[in-house]
């Protein structure tokens, strides 16, 4: 990994500082982890799209045990199952186009996930998700089938055992949250990726967070590093 394309551990300590003023404690593994994604991504991709992503269970409906909110999947397993579902329809995504003979750009997807619990009654996910730009640009509009949006739609809805499109709100996409990265401006430090970082720090906050439950708070895609 090109060693500019991650925050040096200075970096990491004077940012993980600047950051706790804004989330309270911060967990400082979680930021460098995040850092080293950017970096292992632009490895592969000389233009990245990130953004982040909030995932929801719904309450069950109280009074109605027959309802299907009551048999939703909430296991330690769902952010797993969300995942390979998410992988799954890219991987369907490229083979179609494949098949129509287009140009296919791989899709390097790469990820950060954590697990936190308020004052509701179950349990939450954010996650950062960081994709080849030549592959996918937006949530939205871009040449594929189906909004990327949607895919991370119905990867949840499937995970949790849910139908789509009933239940797609529990997926959140917070406003102004995805980035276009270059490498260049991750090596200069520009703006949109300072300002993604901030955004992405978010995860690495450590209230909420829930510890010694039987369950992980924190995953990503495997990291080598240099």
């Amino acid at each position: 990994m090109n060693k500019r394309f991650r925050m040096s551990p200075v970096e990491i300590n004077n940012f993980t500082e600047e950051m706790s003023l804004l989330y309270g404690d911060m967990n400082k593994s979680y930021v460098e982890r995040i850092s080293e994604l950017i970096g292992l991504s632009l490895d592969e991709s000389a233009n990245i799209f990130a953004f982040r992503v909030d995932l929801r269970f719904t309450n069950p409906e109280a009074g109605c045990p027959d309802s299907p909110v009551c048999f939703q999947n909430t296991d330690e397993q769902v952010i797993k199952r969300f995942i390979e579902s998410l992988e799954s329809q890219l991987a369907a995504d490229e083979h179609r186009r494949r098949g129509r003979g287009l140009r296919v750009h791989p899709n390097n997807l790469k990820y950060v996930w954590v697990r936190e619990q308020n004052e509701s009654e179950l349990q939450h996910y954010h996650v950062v998700i960081i994709l080849n730009k030549a592959a996918y640009y937006s949530l939205g509009d871009f040449m594929a089938p189906e909004p990327l949006a949607g895919k991370i739609q119905q990867a949840w809805c499937r995970a949790v055992g849910l139908d789509y499109p009933d239940y797609r709100g529990l997926v959140e996409f917070p406003e102004n949250g995805g980035y276009w990265l270059s490498r260049e401006s991750v090596y200069n430090r520009d703006l949109p990726y300072m300002e993604f970082m901030q955004r992405a720090a978010y995860l690495a906050k450590e209230k909420t967070k829930i510890r010694g439950a039987g369950y992980r708070c924190f995953g990503s895609s495997q990291v080598g590093i240099d």
